[in-house]
């Protein structure tokens, strides 16, 4: 969202003078032309196509110019949200294999140890034929 905002104020501006900024002539005033300078820096990838269209003769409204922030907010959020899911997910499989190998631990624990009568001298098995 804080990435839209200087689009969205630039719309704004841009909507309310659009008819000193579609002129050809170069008769903008002094904080007008400040203003133009400084959102074609913060969000220029999206004005200046508008700002040239205009000065090109084609009618343009500037005010359009939030759907490109609207597009901006949702494919950032949605980026995010998939991001937060996926890191979830990788903790809870992580979790999931760390309680797997708790579990395999404590069985193993758990189990009857073998005597090896072999192993001890005189107490070899007897062996049937």
């Amino acid at each position: 969202f804080f990435t839209s905002v200087p689009l969205i104020i630039g719309a704004i501006v841009f909507g309310a003078n659009a008819e000193a900024i579609s002129s050809t002539a170069d008769t903008l005033s002094r904080g007008l032309g400040i203003a133009v300078i400084v959102f074609d820096l913060l969000a220029g990838w999206v004005l200046l196509p508008f700002q040239m269209s205009a000065r090109l003769g084609v009618n343009v409204n500037f005010y359009l110019l939030m759907l490109f922030a609207l597009l901006q907010i949702a494919v950032s959020g949605g980026l995010y949200i998939a991001g937060a899911y996926s890191r979830r997910a990788k903790r809870i499989r992580e979790q999931e294999i760390a309680a797997k190998a708790a579990a395999a631990e404590a069985e193993a624990r758990n189990r009857p140890k073998k005597i090896n009568y072999g192993g001890l001298p005189g107490t070899k098995p007897r062996k049937r034929k």
